[in-house]
């Protein structure tokens, strides 16, 4: 975890308030504008996390996997 910052929270229009995240962790996190992030409220403590996103060709690759350990399984002979 990397230390901690200050934000200051801002107001957009009548009745919004906005914090900014960091512009590094939305890099690493592959966020852009207009991306949705998960908030969690624990009480005092906010917690923002991106969404989990998997693109098409890491879903295939996972079922695939998943479709040869079936064929295996299926392949065995059945112990008594």
């Amino acid at each position: 975890m990397s230390p901690s910052e200050t934000r200051k929270i801002q107001r957009v229009g009548t009745s919004t308030l906005t914090i900014s995240v960091p512009k590094r962790w939305a890099a690493r996190c592959h966020l852009v504008k207009g991306d949705p992030v998960i908030i969690e409220d624990d009480g005092e403590i906010l917690r923002i996390t991106p969404p989990l996103v998997i693109d098409k060709a890491t879903l295939d690759a996972g079922l695939a996997v998943v479709d040869q350990l079936l064929s295996e399984l299926a392949s065995e002979p059945t112990r008594a």
